[in-house]
């Protein structure tokens, strides 16, 4: 028989009792919450239809790790990483972050970066990618005031902005490496994470990395926000 689970007004399932009991033992369905089949009349407590079928349930398994997403990292044990002790992803949508650098004229987008970086730095503690991104937004901060007393200096003279200004050049050149390796090593960490500790199943393009970064991230963060919301629930994983 199949039940559906009634949380906060929205409706989850349709489910065996074999389900209800393991996503009651992983704390995805609270004994508290409405059940109801297609038989029954009136809802009743999750717990109230586990009750009589509790001594014929086999004990519930936790899921294991493997190493299928990403074979080239090693994937913990189960009990080392419980999910609910990892911070969730930072959860602002792509397009607010996108209409907000443009606002700001790229601020923003610096800022975003920081907060994305700090939180990778939450969940990776030995990883370095809160440092480079301070530096990247420090040498940003930097080139530009560099860039504009350069500008301000030979407009001055009544000659054009001079672009190829050999080493303010190669200073923008290593600022733009120290970017991409900044971005690339976040990617890595949030899929190293996202295949092992909390398997995903995350696959980021090294293309759309090199030209989009925290905006790209940003956008694979809020469908892993989503997915957490709907496993918490209970619901299968909606990508």
């Amino acid at each position: 028989m199949l039940y559906h689970v009634t949380r906060n007004g929205q409706n989850y399932g349709p489910y065996t009792l074999e389900d209800l009991s393991r996503y009651v033992a992983s704390g995805n369905v609270l004994p508290t919450d409405m059940a109801k089949s297609d038989e029954m009349t009136e809802w009743v407590t999750v717990a109230s239809l586990l009750e009589p079928a509790a001594s014929s349930m086999p004990p519930p398994q936790q899921p294991a790790y493997t190493e299928t997403y990403q074979p080239g990292y090693a994937a913990p044990p189960a009990s080392a990483y419980p999910a609910a002790a990892y911070d969730p992803p930072p959860n602002l949508s792509w397009g607010l972050v996108l209409l907000f650098s443009i606002l700001t004229c790229s601020v923003f987008i610096f800022i975003w970066n920081m907060i994305l970086a700090a939180w990778v730095n939450r969940i990776a503690p030995a990883s370095k990618v809160l440092v480079l991104y301070i530096a990247v937004t420090v040498g940003w901060l930097v080139l530009s005031v560099v860039g504009q007393h350069h500008g301000i200096r030979h407009y001055s003279t009544g000659v054009h902005f001079d672009t190829e200004n050999t080493g303010v050049s190669l200073l923008w050149i290593c600022w733009w490496v120290l970017k991409l390796y900044a971005r690339f090593t976040m990617r890595n960490e949030l899929e190293k994470h996202y295949n092992t500790v909390e398997p995903m199943g995350l696959r980021l393009s090294g293309v759309m990395t090199f030209f989009f970064g925290g905006l790209y991230f940003t956008y694979h963060l809020n469908r892993i926000a989503d997915m957490k919301r709907a496993m918490a629930y209970g619901m299968p994983r909606p990508y």
